[in-house]
């Protein structure tokens, strides 16, 4: 009984620490105007003090514009919907002081714990001289911290800081420094990081993971999985992880004793010369390990020029992309969408990534969508994922491994699960008038493939009648031999194909030193039609996307249609958008039907 009472205390415990960990974003508005810019003063935005411009933040937190009382000119804060690329709507726009008293933005009393992160965008703009400082750590709540009171950091009192980021204004750029614990400032070595500069004029996402537990933990970034130090924070600057020393990207030091909560940021600036810094998009959470990594937004998802690498079909995408599936309040009821995405091992286990995906999908209203890969699903929580989309009928084939879904607007019906003799699997279903069979076969070999889409694919295909519609997608992992002229004439590529095959060993791409592609000349063989290549006059990879860092380019992710459904296809095309490009290691592809 004793065993039983620990068991359930524990995972209550958990339990609490799950539903604790929480994430937030916080948005200028889309307004445009003077929000404070009168000297000694501060505005305060939260659930009892509200503002004409600007939003109230979630839950108890709470804003702070502090104006400085100086006796030079004193700047102050604004909204703007211009003089940034990023953002889709208003930016802050905070102008320093010319004094040595400070101009402050904050939010504090936010549900903190020992972990704590925070994404942001900036532009620096103006400035010639003077400072700006970035800090998180503990607010008390009584105004006696910098990150509420009217004060700037002390030089000689401890403080409740964890992280204090310094970027000291001169004619040829901003040099970033970070505090340490005896209040010196240690300048960011460039050697060290060659990739990271601040200028005037450049826009740039900050990113900081800050682990104040007495314990290594684990972070991810870019789906890729990170060690972060006890007591210690990472940065990140446009996707570089900032390093101390060689090989050494944990910063300590904090003020903050260990296992405090972080709970308030705080952004300042004083001494200049009128300089300006526009914020926006700013994302924080109380929990790092399955933090989302903040996906980069633009104004367009249009590509005016080719890609030196992709070329015109990159271009062709991207602007299919923008005037096909952007953003629509109304769908056009006479199309049928449908989406098939690989997303990476179930969103890299990333809630925000996760809840990235389903805002854009609500945004763009797809009529069906088929997922591979959606590891860490049930059908109970693939249910409550597709409704929040606005997907009233979904099922997935199986709970481990590599899972497939497909979501509908429509009820699906003769569901068929088959695991027997693949790897991943095939999910079947039908939806109006078309038979979809949604797969994912195995990466290994070339071998494994051609007896998954012989033994079990086109056995699934003979079964259904000759005269109905069978629309077939997902990631097949070969390519096709109708784009040979890409790889086959491409030494680099084939040079890519030997160096994987090396290092990853059991792995098989090519026969006799050539990419064998029988897997999909079976496909073909038995009378499926390419959309991609029926609708694209060019070449695109759809993998890998900008999140890998390799040039092993590949189109093996296809939606198949048979002879019966092919006269009622539309358009085709991948799907490459601000999300896409870092959302997954595959971009997604996209087929349009005629009802």
């Amino acid at each position: 009984m004793k065993k039983i009472l620990l068991l359930c205390a524990f995972y209550c415990a958990l339990i609490a620490q799950l539903n604790a960990q929480k994430k937030w974003e916080y948005g200028f508005g889309s307004l445009n105007g003077i929000v404070n810019d009168i000297k000694n003063t501060s505005v305060t935005i939260s659930r009892n003090e509200t503002n004409n411009l600007l939003p109230i933040p979630a839950e108890s937190q709470i804003i702070r514009l502090r104006v400085g009382n100086n006796k030079e000119a004193n700047g102050g804060f604004s909204v703007s919907d211009s003089g940034t690329n990023f953002g889709t709507g208003a930016k802050l726009v905070m102008t320093s002081p010319q004094g040595s008293s400070t101009n402050k933005f904050s939010i504090s009393n936010i549900s903190g714990t020992p972990l704590f992160a925070v994404s942001f965008h900036i532009k620096f703009d103006s400035g010639t001289k003077g400072s700006y400082k970035f800090a998180i750590g503990k607010d008390t709540g009584d105004g006696k911290t910098p990150f509420s009171n009217t004060y700037d950091f002390s030089a000689s009192a401890v403080l409740p800081t964890f992280l204090i980021l310094q970027w000291d204004i001169a004619k040829t750029g901003y040099h970033l420094s970070v505090q340490q614990k005896d209040k010196s400032l240690i300048k960011v070595d460039a050697s060290l990081n060659p990739n990271v500069s601040f200028v005037n004029g450049r826009e740039y996402q900050v990113q900081i993971y800050a682990n104040n537990t007495t314990e290594e933990t684990l972070y991810y970034h870019q789906a890729k999985e990170y060690k972060i130090a006890a007591g210690a924070s990472q940065i990140w600057i446009d996707d570089q992880l900032l390093h101390k020393s060689a090989a050494e990207p944990n910063f300590v030091t904090a003020e903050l004793p260990a296992n405090e909560a972080i709970n308030a940021f705080v952004f300042l600036g004083e001494g200049t010369d009128d300089a300006k810094a526009y914020f926006d998009d700013f994302v924080y959470a109380n929990y790092i390990k399955k933090l989302v990594r903040k996906i980069p937004q633009s104004k367009t998802d249009k590509i005016q020029k080719p890609d030196p690498t992709w070329g015109a079909g990159s271009v062709e995408s991207y602007n299919k992309t923008a005037s096909l599936f952007g953003k629509t309040d109304t769908p056009n009821l006479n199309v049928l969408k449908v989406l098939s995405c690989n997303v990476l091992k179930g969103f890299s286990g990333d809630l925000g990534i996760e809840q990235a995906f389903q805002e854009w999908i609500i945004e763009r209203k797809p009529d069906v969508i088929a997922i591979q890969e959606l590891n860490g699903f049930n059908p109970k929580r693939l249910e409550e994922f597709a409704k929040k989309m606005g997907y009233p009928f979904a099922v997935m084939h199986k709970e481990e491994g590599y899972p497939l879904g497909l979501l509908s607007k429509y009820p699906i019906s003769n569901v068929k699960k088959i695991k027997d003799g693949m790897r991943h699997g095939i999910l079947y279903g039908k939806i109006l008038d078309y038979n979809f069979i949604i797969t994912h076969l195995v990466s290994y070999t070339y071998q494994q493939r051609i007896k998954e889409v012989d033994s079990v694919v086109l056995k699934l295909v003979n079964e259904i009648p000759k005269n109905e519609k069978i629309i077939m997608m997902g990631d097949f992992n070969n390519m096709s031999p109708e784009d040979k002229q890409y790889y086959d004439n491409n030494p680099e590529k084939i040079k890519a194909l030997v160096n994987s095959e090396k290092n990853n060993p059991g792995n098989t791409y090519l026969k006799n030193g050539k990419i064998d592609y029988t897997t999909i000349q079976k496909v073909l063989d038995a009378g499926f039609y390419d959309t991609y290549k029926i609708f694209n006059k060019h070449y695109d990879k759809s993998a890998p996307t900008k999140m890998k860092n390799h040039n092993n380019y590949t189109r093996i992710d296809y939606i198949w249609v048979n002879k019966n459904a092919r006269p009622d296809c539309v358009d085709m095309f991948i799907v490459k958008d601000n999300l896409t490009d870092y959302m997954s290691d595959h971009y997604p592809t996209l087929l349009i039907l005629k009802k």
